[in-house]
């Protein structure tokens, strides 16, 4: 059987797979680059009134490792707005590109990230084409202040596939260029704490290691986790009287039990979607609670049997 067209040019092939990606970002996010900052939440903390984003100087560099903007820990964050800063000054225009641009990048990086692990090029296809047009993405990318997650992703995205680089060949260089990206990743926002978590279930259930020996390997990134975690609930102690959502300990874990419950539901029913949602849970009987303890079970179980 002859091949076509498109797998004897493997360049072309993939630039057509990256426009059909790319085009989408584009028509939906394009409108955001004429989008203001939104100054009475986070924009005016982390750029507008933000010294440390005005000049690439000594100063300002050691500034943002050492001072928390907003009650959070994010000094990747705060240099990628000095560099904006450095290419636009205080056009907003410029900011949002950089989001808009960052998101694409994503999507290309999770399609690279999915086909290494399923081994199947459309499942990678269309989980980030999904990705990249899904309407929970907004929030992230029209957002100045949100430029956190998408950083986040970046390097989240890029260490989880160089650590599957690192599962094959057993090099220590790409080992370790993954944990030096994860530590990025946390700089930009510590919600991707869950990376070896990821990566030692993926040892585990898909490449049947044993336990013992899928963990070992892992320890850097939760040792990575656990100081900027910590460094994280520090921070959030600076100017809010109320340490962790929930009130207490407890109170968060059933707290977080619902929120993934939202978060799941918004991927397959994206209605309703509000950047600020308040709720807290104390009492684990509440049946809102045991709904989410009920869904997070199912998901670990259909995991389990892959």
């Amino acid at each position: 059987m002859q091949n076509t067209l498109l797998s004897q040019k493997p360049f072309l092939r993939n630039l057509i797979i990256f426009l059909l990606i790319l085009f989408p970002v584009a028509m939906i996010y394009s409108q955001t680059v004429h989008f203001d900052f939104v100054i009475t939440w986070d924009d005016n903390k982390y750029v507008t009134e933000n010294p440390y984003i005005q000049g690439l100087t000594w100063p300002n560099i050691k500034g943002t490792f050492t001072h928390f903007f907003a009650s959070v820990y994010t000094p990747i964050q705060i240099l990628s707005y000095i560099m904006d800063h450095a290419l636009w000054e205080m056009d907003p225009f410029g900011y949002h590109l950089t989001n808009v641009l960052l998101h694409a990048l994503n999507s290309i990086f999770l399609m690279f990230l999915i086909q290494k692990i399923t081994r199947r090029f459309d499942v990678a296809f269309i989980a980030s084409l999904i990705f990249a047009v899904h309407p929970v993405q907004v929030e992230n990318i029209a957002w100045v202040s949100q430029r956190k997650s998408l950083l986040a992703a970046t390097f989240f995205f890029i260490s989880f596939y160089l650590f599957l680089i690192y599962s094959d060949s057993r090099r220590r260089g790409w080992y370790w260029g993954s944990v030096l990206l994860f530590g990025l990743s946390l700089l930009s926002k510590a919600s991707t704490i869950t990376l070896p978590v990821l990566l030692f279930f993926y040892e585990w259930l898909y490449r049947k290691k044993k336990w013992t020996n899928a963990i070992i390997d892992k320890l850097p990134y939760f040792g990575l986790s656990c100081v900027i975690g910590l460094l994280g609930v520090y921070s959030q102690t600076m100017d809010r009287e109320v340490l962790v959502h929930g009130g207490t300990i407890l109170g968060a874990l059933w707290t977080t039990l619902v929120a993934l419950k939202v978060y799941v539901s918004k991927i397959f029913l994206p209605f309703n979607l509000n950047a600020f949602r308040i709720f807290s849970y104390q009492d684990p009987g509440d049946p809102v609670v045991l709904a989410s303890l009920g869904l997070l079970g199912i998901l670990c179980f259909g995991v389990a049997q892959k």
